[in-house]
């Protein structure tokens, strides 16, 4: 097998490999995009657009980590022509084929996602950005530090996966992973501090409106197209029949690397781990305290789910208030009901553990003692 045929996985951890990259000698252009957006200049933007899209054979030659990177420095260009009223694809056509090949070559969406605008952009002076205000750099460093606890957390349970629900691994891999997707909520407690809602809403939202590539329409960039989706289907959601959730989670997972689209598809039809634990439960006797330590591992999940699902709605609510907002849904293409909902349901499934529990056990359900104190330590008091 040739270098040319190497597909190497990609990820929050291929940073290291793909935010050095320049392979459209883009850093120039790109530091000048907040001062274009600024002064509305769709002229300067779309020649850059133009001047900087591959031929389809250049872009054909790039590997998968030179490819994601193209990718990156076009999409900024395309949410900034957009978020002026112009679809890219009319304004600079020829840039169309070269974002289907890269997009192809990636195994990924022919425009850039969270992946580009957080894990994968450079830091410091090269940092791509559509504004020069400090909430934007916020909101990067949001999606760039929550990505790889959520990778992570991922793999915890793809392990616990593999495990029976009276296994120490299966404990083990679940508490690995609630303190994995830990980082959500350093996240969110974050951008309560350092992203002005009113900011998000007005200003940088905006870029990350959908834009027509070929016949189908891609959203930009938007932090919940993180794989979080992906933790609530391995944990709760792979057997949930709720439509809003399934609308949400297959939309989110279209979006994501190939690795996480696959496992997505994988456990489609599977018992997710809340369910495991609940038949366990019903076909133990009360003195089977490994299935009850299943049980506590699965609810701690669920806990830190909650705590940062529930800020969230917060700070959703508060960006698109009538008021406030410019579009009435978020970044992701969903509107606040949806996140209401995500919510709930996950609600519900948490009640549906801490009943089985209950029942089984005539015992109150409560996360093991390190994750609570993780939990205080962050401000959540919230139960489920």
């Amino acid at each position: 097998m040739g270098a040319r045929d190497f597909q190497p996985e990609l990820n929050a951890s291929s940073r290291d490999h793909i935010s050095p990259l320049d392979p459209l000698c883009a850093d120039t252009r790109l530091a000048h995009l907040p001062d274009w957006n600024e002064a509305r200049d769709v002229n300067a933007i779309a020649r850059a657009l133009a001047d900087l899209a591959p031929s389809e054979a250049q872009a054909a030659a790039l590997g998968p980590f030179e490819a994601c990177a193209a990718l990156r420095d076009l999409g900024m260009l395309l949410g900034s022509l957009k978020r002026h009223g112009v679809e890219p694809a009319e304004a600079v056509p020829l840039a169309v084929p070269a974002l289907l090949i890269l997009g192809r070559i990636c195994g990924m969406v022919p425009r850039d996602t969270v992946y580009h605008y957080g894990p994968w952009n450079p830091t410091g002076v090269r940092q791509r950005r559509f504004t020069r205000d400090s909430n934007e750099d916020g909101l990067i460093h949001c999606v760039r530090a929550a990505a790889p606890g959520l990778e992570s957390c991922i793999q915890a349970l793809v392990g616990a996966r593999a495990s029976e629900p009276d296994s120490p691994l299966f404990a083990d891999g679940c508490r690995h992973a609630a303190r994995s997707v830990m980082t959500m909520v350093d996240s969110i407690n974050f951008a309560r501090m350092k992203v002005d809602v009113v900011f998000f809403a007005r200003v940088l939202r905006p870029y990350f409106e959908a834009v027509a590539i070929g016949d189908k329409s891609y959203m930009g960039p938007a932090a919940a197209h993180l794989p979080l989706s992906l933790v609530d289907h391995l944990t709760w959601g792979s057997d949930c029949a709720d439509a809003t959730y399934r609308l949400f989670q297959e939309d989110a997972t279209h979006y994501t690397v190939p690795r996480w689209r696959a496992l997505s598809s994988e456990v489609a039809s599977a018992p997710s781990l809340v369910t495991r634990v609940i038949d366990a439960l019903n076909a133990s006797t009360a003195a089977d305290v490994a299935v009850t330590r299943g049980a506590i591992a699965v609810y701690a999940i669920l806990r830190v789910l909650l705590a940062f699902r529930g800020r969230h709605k917060v700070m959703a609510d508060r960006a698109y208030e009538p008021q406030v907002r410019l579009y009435p849904v978020g970044s992701g293409g969903f509107s606040t009901d949806v996140v209401a909902r995500i919510l709930e349901v996950t609600r519900s499934r948490s009640r549906e553990l801490k009943q089985a529990v209950k029942r089984r056990r005539n015992a109150s359900l409560r996360p093991p003692s390190d994750i609570a104190a993780l939990l205080a330590s962050r401000g959540s008091t919230s139960s489920g």
